[in-house]
Order: structure tokens, then C-alpha cells, then sequence
């Protein structure tokens, strides 16, 4: 139609191509994020609750997955803004899959001719005295000579916890 009236719709076209190119290049790292959170909410990866530890370090709970961004809130009760995009081609550790069921492990490390039975049974009286509620009843602690070092004979202790939520207070508490 437009060429029966004598208008060249050649740079028109031309003119709304670069235009769409610009902004499909301005848009592209916002829509990476929308269709990274789909695919994250999709996939079930990671919910709303979850304990995750990213691949940089940081540490804390999963408190809303949006659009562009997840929000997690470290221990420090400061909320991290996690670009989607970045969640779902990084590493992220997510301590609430497959189950909430988790473990403490830490190593204690005792003088050289320290009896070695009375340190087990010590360290095993010690886990015993964690909060029952939190302590998995059906698996027992467990207790490993593991090292020889320079100073000490080093031993690490094993207590499997009911709820992941609940593991990095115990493990302040048992230390």
C-alpha cells in the first residue's frame, strides 16, 4: 500500500530491524533473568525456605524468587539480591535436597597421650547432650580417629541432625 503512494518502506525496514536489534541487545541480560527464574521455579531446584550455599560463599535461606531476582537472607539477617541468570549457571549447594536430614561434622583435636577410648566416649557424651529434638534418634554419633598432626592426634565427630534449618546452631553449640 505504502508503495502505491510512493514511499520507499526499504529504510523503514532497515530503521525498525536496528531499532528491534537494539532493543533485543538492551534487553537481553533482563529477559536471561526472567526465563532463568522460570526455569529455577520449573525445576523445583531451589523453593522458598531452602538452605543454599552459593559458589561464591555465602551462605543463608531462600526468602522469594521474582522475576529478575532471588532474595536470600544470610545468617546476619542481610538479604542478598541474586541475579536468576546467575543461580542457574552457577554451582549453588542446596542443604534441603534431597531431604531435610543432614549431619555435623567436626574435627577435635586432643594432647598426644590422651587416652583414646575416654576421648571417644567423651565426645559421644558431649553429642548426646545436644537438644533431642534437633539430634537424629535413629542414627547413632559417631566418633573417628582421622590424623596424627604436628601438636595433637585430631578425632572427627559425627551427629546426624533432624532438620537442616537447625545444623549451623548445633554445630556452634557443639563446638
Amino acid at each position: 500500500i505504502l508503495k502505491l503512494y510512493d514511499i520507499n518502506v526499504g529504510p523503514l525496514l532497515a530503521s525498525l530491524g536496528i531499532a528491534g536489534l537494539a532493543v533485543g541487545l538492551a534487553l537481553q541480560d533482563t529477559l536471561k533473568n526472567i526465563f532463568s527464574g522460570a526455569s529455577i521455579i520449573a525445576d523445583k531446584s531451589l523453593k522458598i525456605g531452602d538452605r543454599i550455599k552459593l559458589e561464591s560463599g555465602e551462605l543463608g535461606i531462600v526468602r522469594d524468587i521474582g522475576l529478575r531476582t532471588t532474595k536470600i537472607e544470610t545468617f546476619d539477617k542481610v538479604t542478598i539480591l541474586v541475579p536468576n541468570s546467575q543461580l542457574a549457571n552457577n554451582r549453588v549447594l542446596n542443604y534441603s535436597l534431597p531431604d531435610p536430614h543432614s549431619r555435623v561434622a567436626l574435627d577435635v583435636g586432643v594432647a598426644y597421650g590422651s587416652n583414646i577410648d575416654k576421648v571417644k566416649k567423651v565426645l559421644l557424651e558431649c553429642a548426646k547432650a545436644v537438644d533431642k529434638e534437633v539430634v537424629d534418634n535413629k542414627k547413632k554419633p559417631e566418633v573417628y580417629f582421622t590424623n596424627m598432626g604436628d601438636f595433637s592426634l585430631t578425632f572427627k565427630l559425627i551427629v546426624h541432625i533432624n532438620d537442616v534449618s537447625k545444623k549451623f546452631v548445633n554445630e556452634a553449640k557443639l563446638r
